[in-house]
């Protein structure tokens, strides 16, 4: 039985029958988000999503999809953790197909497990869909390998800020500083000195080489490194900020070898790009695959007429014309979609000649079967 695309999807999503997906967003970079994440955020009818370093995650999600919020940075939540918790389950309980979006995997060191808990105990379904961490991105990104056969034969991650209402303390650094390889801190910026202090009085070198790297793997990256003992007072001077991770590693020395991120050709520019968004995508990409950090600044908006009364006139008319100038893609994309609005298609161009201004508005004129006489240089 055939049915509209819009009732298909929607049919379709009630199949998941209020289902709540935690999603890892991955570490900043919009491309780094998982093929599985991106079918489920196009899905979604509710996404509920963390402070995300790259928004443009959120324009997968449907139109008519309702974008919530949560607001989670270090010390700044827009939402309470048990706000967001009953937030879920209301959502799921009222039959939406809800996709909680977190930063970097929902299970390390996001409190993913917590609200994975909360929906078990409402009986509420949920997945679980990881996503990649910025435990292994942001020391790719900064050049550092968390294992190397001469330098570390192992890694251990632990977070710089343990929650204050459990009942005992469950890091010992005397032991974390015996890691023979490569210690990987999260949240740790604020509690730097007190981390680096309790390491050496653990054992750890205070010679070996360290780093802090604040937004991995984003545009915005920043790296320092020093020996560790001096690595606190080396960020203090220079003013880093969360978010950043501690890395204490052997490894750390080979950055200069292997740092690839920040020696990119266009790495620390600013490319503002002023085209509609749909057309400004490509030219993003290649931008930022080069090192550039492209915002798209939409200069204009493409809108449909209210009404379309003198065009349609001239669209029937059109046996009427000699020649036909497009002067811009978006102009070809709306006027041949207006003449199947109608009940036409390109045969009604047969009696005039066709112009294009630019390469790319005569190629869009092409994917409707439609060849250009005249391309003006």
């Amino acid at each position: 039985m055939w049915m509209p695309e819009r009732d298909m999807r929607d049919r379709l999503r009630s199949l998941f029958g209020g289902k709540v997906f935690l999603v890892g967003a991955g570490p900043g970079e919009w491309s780094l988000l998982t093929l599985r994440g991106a079918m489920l955020i196009s899905a979604a009818e509710v996404v509920v999503y963390d402070h995300l370093l790259d928004t443009r995650i959120l324009d997968l999600a449907p139109d008519d999809a309702e974008l919530i919020y949560a607001g989670k940075r270090a010390g700044k939540h827009a939402l309470a953790q048990d706000e967001i918790n009953e937030l879920l389950v209301n959502r799921a309980r009222a039959g939406r197909m809800v996709v909680r979006l977190k930063g970097g995997d929902p299970w390390i060191f996001g409190r993913g497990a917590e609200e994975a808990e909360f929906l078990s105990t409402n009986d509420v379904p949920f997945e679980i869909v990881p996503g990649v961490s910025a435990l292994s991105a942001v020391p790719a990104a900064a050049g550092i390998p968390l294992t190397h056969r001469r330098f570390a034969s192992a890694f251990a991650a632990a977070t710089g800020h343990e929650d204050p209402s459990k009942p005992q303390r469950q890091l010992d650094y005397s032991i974390l500083s015996t890691v023979p390889g490569s210690l990987v801190v999260f949240m740790g910026v604020r509690n730097l000195a007190h981390i680096i202090d309790e390491l050496m009085a653990g054992g750890r070198d205070g010679e070996e080489p360290a780093a802090l790297v604040r937004q991995g793997y984003t545009a915005h990256q920043e790296t320092i490194e020093a020996p560790l003992r001096s690595l606190a007072e080396t960020a203090k001077s220079k003013g880093i900020a969360p978010p950043a991770i501690f890395i204490s590693s052997p490894a750390v020395g080979l950055r200069k070898r292997l740092m690839w991120f920040e020696k990119r050709p266009l790495w620390r520019k600013r490319v503002v790009i002023t085209r509609p968004r749909k057309q400004a995508a490509e030219l993003a990409t290649l931008l930022e695959l080069l090192g550039a950090d492209a915002i798209l600044s939409p200069s204009i908006a493409v809108e449909p007429l209210d009404d379309y009364g003198d065009v349609d006139r001239e669209i029937r008319a059109l046996q009427n014309y000699d020649l036909l100038v497009f002067t811009s893609v978006n102009g070809v994309e709306h006027f041949m979609g207006r003449v199947f609005e109608l009940g036409y298609d390109s045969r009604l161009l047969a009696n005039a000649e066709v112009a294009a201004i630019g390469k790319a508005t005569a190629e869009a004129l092409r994917r409707f079967g439609i060849v250009c006489e005249h391309i003006p240089r």
